[in-house]
């Protein structure tokens, strides 16, 4: 965290692509202010390349950083800190960041449209990705209760054990 300048705090994680509308930055964006607003103590970090609309409204939230492109053994160190990985996808293929977070026992919020559900099972939580209350309330059930996150980040460990990476 120090090398990118990020106080040592809680915070989730998202790993994001230039196609932020299928990201759904934007919702992620309200869902997190909603979410502070309700009392969450957590930071969200973006990972990945972003294009001038996501850093114009980033800026707008306070609490958002985004870091562009890392290496993977930063991003590895990254996700392994955090709380959570947060990707309420409007449409997501396989979805290899939530294998990634799962191999690393971090849980997952994401969408329960397409395929995310079959991956992450029962070792996250699903949100609509079209409710930013949804979104927002999934981040404040995962960052107050750290019973839920003990159990989820343990879940989802195992859960990354059906996946390969051969």
């Amino acid at each position: 965290l120090k090398k990118f300048q990020i106080p040592e705090e809680n915070y989730f994680i998202h790993i994001s692509e230039s196609n932020y509308a299928r990201k759904n930055i934007f919702r992620l964006f309200d869902a997190y202010k909603k979410a502070k607003a309700l009392g969450l103590n957590h930071r969200l970090i973006l990972v990945g390349k972003y294009l001038p609309p996501v850093k114009q409204k980033a800026d707008e939230i306070p609490g958002i950083k985004l870091l562009g492109y890392v290496s993977d053994e930063h991003l590895s160190e990254l996700i392994q800190g955090s709380d959570a990985l947060v990707l309420p996808s409007l449409h997501e293929g396989f979805g290899m960041p939530l294998v990634e977070a799962m191999s690393c026992g971090v849980p997952c919020i994401t969408s329960n449209r397409h395929a995310p559900p079959e991956i992450v099972g029962d070792s996250g939580l699903l949100v609509d990705p079209y409710d930013t209350s949804d979104i927002a309330n999934k981040m404040i059930e995962l960052g107050k209760n750290k019973e839920l996150l003990t159990n989820l980040s343990k879940q989802a460990l195992e859960r990354s054990k059906d996946f390969s990476w051969d």
